[in-house]
């Protein structure tokens, strides 16, 4: 079985095989018994035919339809869909054309576009000033930012992102950070890595020699540190395995899946809905291995004690999308 997309939720994780079934563990979007192991629901949402990718904010989407233009739907009561009008649109809209747009970039209630001349234009919730603008206004179209990056990611109230030469920058707030003007422009962290993750509240970071870097919210263990106290600034974990990826979005309540260098998949954090799939529930504070297996190009699927069905699986290094 091969598995093309995959995203966690706030208390659930999701995935698509290749026929577009959706799998689910935890309180996901499709469901909410808590299951604590990976299992099959029935898709039939007619959208998947008329789009190539589907991101997924916490009450709108963005998608990108055949010819890369961009439609949206949902919640706009924050300018989630970089419009101006804050109604909630039930079908898709066209909000941007293939003409200008290069990426997408979905947060839970803020977003970005990437422009084709590589300048990045935000929009939504700003309430945390999160956009980067220097200022807490919700901007309802897309507003040019200030700022150069190759990559940007988003949580819930803050954002982070890497200029050309690997610096790490952020902005924007976490829960237990005072707001404050300093934070609603890009302010760099001193720090270089080749990739960078954000959970809700919470921020990882890879270096060039793969070793795992984490910052922000606490409260399930899911920073690796080994306790609950929040980290201020990117702190190098010690864990004796190295990562090359990890799963994790703006969407992501406190639980995340790495890949080690030697692909083994981990997995750790909030699992008080089962959303890790390890068949309990409860929080992991350290890394936890699973029986998930991911090898470069093989893929397959396990069976163990009969009821307990496991996926192996290949992703890709590339942007999420559900």
């Amino acid at each position: 079985m091969i598995i093309k997309k995959i995203q966690t939720v706030f208390y659930g994780s999701n995935a698509i095989d290749e026929n577009d079934n959706i799998y689910v563990c935890g309180h996901a979007e499709f469901d909410d018994n808590g299951d604590t192991f990976i299992r099959h629901v029935d898709n039939n949402d007619k959208r998947k035919q008329l789009f190539k990718k589907i991101y997924r904010g916490r009450k709108h989407n963005l998608a990108i339809d055949m010819n890369d233009n961009v439609y949206g739907w949902g919640r706009n009561d924050l300018g989630q869909l970089g419009i101006e009008n804050k109604n909630t649109i039930s079908d898709p809209i066209l909000i941007a054309t293939s003409d200008t747009v290069k990426k997408v970039v979905c947060g839970p209630d803020h977003n970005a576009f990437i422009y084709k001349n590589k300048k990045i234009f935000m929009f939504g919730d700003n309430s945390r000033g999160q956009l980067g603008l220097g200022h807490f206004n919700n901007m309802y179209k897309p507003t040019p930012l200030k700022y150069n990056f190759k990559s940007i990611k988003f949580g819930l109230y803050h954002s982070i992102a890497l200029d050309d030469d690997d610096v790490c920058y952020e902005w924007g707030t976490v829960y237990f950070r005072t707001i404050s003007p300093t934070y609603s422009r890009p302010s760099s962290l001193k720090i270089k890595f080749i990739k960078i993750f954000c959970g809700a509240n919470f921020s990882f970071g890879i270096d060039k020699e793969n070793n795992l870097y984490s910052w922000g919210m606490n409260m399930y263990g899911q920073l690796l540190t080994g306790d609950v106290l929040n980290r201020d600034v990117p702190t190098k974990l010690i864990l004796g395995v190295k990562f090359k990826n990890l799963f994790c979005n703006g969407n992501s309540y406190g639980h995340v899946f790495g890949v080690s260098v030697d692909n083994i998949i981990y997995a750790w954090g909030n699992n008080e809905c089962g959303q890790l799939g390890l068949g309990h529930k409860g929080e992991i504070k350290k890394l936890k291995k699973t029986n998930f297996i991911m090898f470069k190009h093989l893929h397959t699927l396990i069976k163990t004690n009969i009821k307990k069905i496991y996926l192996m699986m290949k992703i890709p290094d590339v942007e999420f999308f559900f």
